[in-house]
Formats: structure tokens, sequence, C-alpha cells
């Protein structure tokens, strides 16, 4: 509506006095657009830090990776191609950087991928149409003849789901739910090993990281994101920011454990002291287009 009208682009331009004037929540745009700009090659992984939202408005804008004006994330013509999978890192980041809510889009978590031609009012533009009714098939597979049971799914799409089980209840996590955001790109800027090509010279291009700490009952979360749709991430190694190895206190005898909350099989890493301070944590191997909630402990 602002590029039709722009006498309300200022009321787009300020989502604080949306806010103020009553609105429970405002589209959190800024890191799904720079999202959307890495599968377009503009941007990388790196660049989420700046279209993150702190302090009130983050807190109160939604995350989504799917909505009735936006393209599917499964679509073929957009995110790259690179199909339902997509979804996994995209939402994983978005639903883990801020305390604000959260939205899946109907048929999101099947991997509806809109892809039935010329359908409806939007046409073949990747999108499920809307202002008017069309089909769904993705979840009409799901609904299985009235069964409800994704028996008519593909396993891929079955999994999938599964997924976004998982992503959405761990979103109880303390740290999650209340904690602090602590970017982690900037400390490997430098870090050779914190890559996903191979060559070992676009450190933060595909991986991204982040440390979601609560002060108040004291748990910590790292996340880690391969956004690489063919690559895994399978000998990288993270390091801490000087803010978030102060918030952990990991004793110089003590054990960093993380314990990853979304994989289907368990996952998890060791760390010491000594690792935190020089190479960094050696990381489990992270499939291409997936996501990690490591579930912190200290002994």
């Amino acid at each position: 509506v602002p590029d039709a009208n722009p006498d309300l682009a200022p009321f787009r331009s300020n989502p604080t006095s949306l806010l103020e004037a009553g609105f429970d929540a405002v589209y959190g745009h800024d890191a799904y657009r720079r999202l959307m700009e890495i599968y377009q090659d503009k941007a990388w992984a790196n660049d989420l830090d700046q279209a993150g939202r702190a302090g009130f408005v983050g807190d109160n804008s939604v995350r989504y990776a799917e909505n009735h004006d936006e393209v599917r994330v499964a679509s073929p013509k957009h995110w790259g191609g690179h199909g339902p999978l997509v979804g996994r890192p995209v939402c994983g980041i978005l639903f883990g950087m801020s305390r604000g809510p959260v939205m899946v889009y109907y048929g999101q978590e099947v991997g509806e991928p809109a892809d039935v031609g010329a359908a409806g009012f939007e046409q073949d533009k990747g999108r499920t149409t809307f202002f008017d009714y069309w089909s769904v098939p993705t979840l009409i597979q799901w609904m299985n003849g009235g069964k409800y049971d994704g028996g008519s799914l593909p396993e891929l799409n079955r999994n999938l789901r599964a997924f976004y089980g998982r992503l959405l209840n761990s979103l109880t996590h303390p740290a999650l739910a209340q904690g602090n955001f602590l970017p982690l790109n900037p400390a490997n800027a430098g870090n050779s090993a914190y890559d996903v090509t191979g060559a070992k010279k676009e450190p933060g291009r595909w991986l991204y990281s982040f440390l979601r700490h609560d002060p108040v009952s004291r748990r910590s979360l790292l996340v880690v994101a391969n956004l690489h749709p063919k690559n895994p991430a399978s000998e990288a190694k993270l390091k801490l920011s000087e803010e978030a190895s102060q918030l952990l206190a990991l004793p110089a005898s003590g054990t960093l454990t993380g314990t990853d909350l979304l994989s289907e099989t368990p996952t998890s890493f060791q760390a010491s002291g000594r690792d935190l301070s020089g190479p960094g944590i050696r990381l489990p191997s992270l499939p291409p287009l997936s996501v990690a909630y490591f579930d912190l402990s200290i002994r």
C-alpha cells in the first residue's frame, strides 16, 4: 500500500508508533528480507545481524517465513528453488532471534510449494492464491482423506512437519522465551574454520550463529544454522565472543556440553575451557539447509 500511496509510507517505516498506538505486533520483515537476499546472492549470513530488531520493537515483531502476501518457502521459483527444506534454517534463525511472536502459515509445515500453475487470482507467482479459494495439494496429502495423519505425504514432507513441531516446542526454552540475543558471527570474521564451502575463505557466508541467554534462569541456548543448499558443515569450528564467554563462565577445568533440541537423533558436542579460548567449539556435522538449537550445560 505505501508504494501506491506515499502518504502511508511513514506508518510502514515507524513500527514503534504502530505498537504504541495499540498494535499487538508488527511484521518483522527486515531479517526475512535479508534471508531471502542470501539465496539471491545479494547478502551473506554475516549481514543478518544488521537486520535483527533489538529491544521493544524486536520483542513485538512477528517472525515469519511465509504469509498470505509472501511467496512460499518451498516454491521452485523463489528462495533459490531449493525446496521445502529451506524453511528449516530460515525459520530456525527467525524464530530464535527474539522474544517476539512467531507464525507458521498454513501448509508451510508440510512444504506446500504453491506450484499448481496459473491458479486463481495470484496466477503462477509462488504464492497460495488469495482473494479467492484454490487447492493446497500438499496440505491435502497430509489430510489424507479426512484421517489427518499425513499418510499420503512423501517421507521428506512428513519429516519436515515433525521438525516444525520440535522447533515450535523448543521456543518454551527460557533462553528463547525471555533471554537476550548475542551475535556470534562477528567473533568468527577471521575464523577460516567457520565455513562450509571447503575453500576456507568465506567465514560467515553460509553459517549463522548466535547465543540466547536468560540471566534469570541462567539458561543458555546456542543456535547454529547452515544455510548452504548443498554443502554440509562437517568440520566447522565456532568461536564465542568475549561477552558470550563471560556469560557462560566456563571454569578452566570445566566442560561445556551442547545438546541439540531439533535433531531427529541425539546430537551433541563437548568443549573445554581451552577450546573456547583457543580454536573454538568443534561443531557436530550440520547437513545442508539445517539448524541446531544446542541447549547448553556446564560441569
